[in-house]
Formats: C-alpha cells, structure tokens, sequence
C-alpha cells in the first residue's frame, strides 16, 4: 500500500493539545504515593481493630501474628463438625466517619482538577479501591503467604466485613501458624 492512499484527516477533527508527559507522570506519581500512604494507614487500623489491645504485642510486632495463632489452636480444638474451613480473622469495619487517612502526614498531596486537594478517606479507599487495597496488603507482605484480605460492603451505610483467612491459591500454612 502506498502513501498516497493513506486517509486525510476529517476537517472538524481538533488536534489534542501537546500535554507535558513529565509533569503528568509527576503528577501521577504524588497521587500514587498518596494513594499507597493512605492504604498503610488503612491497614494499620485494620490490624489494630482486630487486635485491640493486645499485651504480647511488642514494639514493632505485627498486631495480627498473636491472634492469628490463637484463631489457629482455636480452630484446630474445634469439633470439625461444627467449625469453618479455615480459621478467620474478622472486623465489622465502619468506614462512615470519612475522616482523612492523610491527615497529619508529611506528604505531598495531590490536587483535583479544580485544584483542590483530595482527600483519602477509609471509605473511598474500601469503595473504590477495595481491590487496589488488597493487592497492595499482599505485594507489601502485611499477610504472609498463605493469607488473604477479604472485603465485602454490607448492606449498612459505609460497613464493612473485613476478614483474614487462608488464601486457597497459596500455600496450606503460613509463617504465622
């Protein structure tokens, strides 16, 4: 096919603007880390909401690793009968509060269109990053292999049901048990 034959451009087609690629990926990136900082903070209430005052937690630790182990010996001391099929972890998480994830943190933040700035709360994260979110938990190993977040909306206003259990596509144990 020659040259000749390749189509003319419509006369009301408008050409984009040139866009500066790296102010864009600049721009993408603060939000990017915004967005990550906010899943942290999401995370830590998360485990601290399951794990609520717990005394064998040192400095440091992992506020999950103790009560994963008790769900464990809880789980095998139950009669198969009447037991799940995996030892759970569960919260009922209300995100209504819609306080800022970011508030107080030294962090730049990124701006709306109308250059305002935006703001993470726990319920957008959970409502529209609710996957983002998971992903996220298992690529930083806030669970190790072998566990799972699991989230799902309930039918009240801005409840959640957050659960850590066994993850049947990885391995039977984990480093916890």
């Amino acid at each position: 096919m020659s040259a000749t034959n390749f189509p003319v451009a419509p006369k009301n087609m408008s050409v984009p603007p040139s866009q500066d690629n790296a102010a864009i990926e600049a721009k993408q990136l603060v939000f990017q880390n915004a967005l990550h900082k906010a899943f942290d903070n999401l995370f830590y209430q998360i485990a601290h909401g399951i794990s609520p005052n717990d005394k064998r937690v040192q400095h440091g630790e992992h506020p999950l690793t103790h009560v994963w182990q008790d769900k464990v010996s809880e789980h095998e001391h139950t009669p198969p009968e009447s037991r799940k099929t995996h030892p759970q972890l569960y919260l009922r998480y209300h995100a209504g509060d819609h306080t800022d994830l970011l508030h107080g943190e030294d962090i730049d933040i990124p701006l709306n269109k109308a250059g305002k700035p935006i703001i993470f709360t726990n319920s957008t994260v959970l409502s529209k990053n609710s996957a983002d979110f998971r992903q996220y938990v298992k690529d930083k190993k806030y669970l190790p292999d072998g566990l799972c977040l699991l989230i799902f909306r309930q039918k009240q206003n801005w409840t959640y049901s957050i659960i850590i259990t066994r993850d049947n596509n990885g391995p039977p144990k984990s480093d916890w048990d």
